[in-house]
């Protein structure tokens, strides 16, 4: 942007005419409003009251969460795995890179992990990278 450092980080706003206007790193715990079709800085948020920190009620400020199965502890109480076994599984068509095609369903994304369900070998962890997309990309 003109005038601004290339540091600048901007959120573009698009205005009714085909134009836009943008706001800055700057006005982070500020909301912005849209009134009449044009995005106004409405003041400070009410939630936050402009910190952009909120209190978390799952974490408790430790930015971390305990596992809800096994507590945090990294075990799993052979009662409790048993019932995540006993959940039903609808399996479909999951398409590998390598021209493998497993009969399973992706149960969990974490950043570039895949962890797949599968009919013929249980769980399956792989990168992201491995996977078909769905669009055929």
């Amino acid at each position: 942007m003109p005038g601004h450092p290339a540091t600048d980080v901007w959120q573009k706003f698009a205005l009714s005419d085909g134009t836009w206007t943008a706001f800055n790193q700057t006005h982070v715990g500020e909301v912005v409003e849209t009134v009449k079709g044009v995005p106004k800085i409405a003041g400070k948020c009410k939630v936050c009251e402009g910190t952009t920190k909120v209190d978390c009620k799952a974490c408790k400020g430790t930015g971390n969460v305990s596992c809800t199965q096994c507590g945090g502890k990294g075990v799993v109480a052979i009662t409790a795995s048993a019932a995540v076994e006993a959940e039903p599984v609808t399996l479909g068509v999951v398409r590998l890179k390598d021209g493998r095609v497993l009969n399973g369903r992706i149960v969990l994304r974490r950043g570039d992990v895949v962890m797949i369900k599968t009919e013929q070998s249980g769980m399956l962890t792989l990168h992201s990278d491995e996977l078909v997309s769905p669009q055929g990309k």
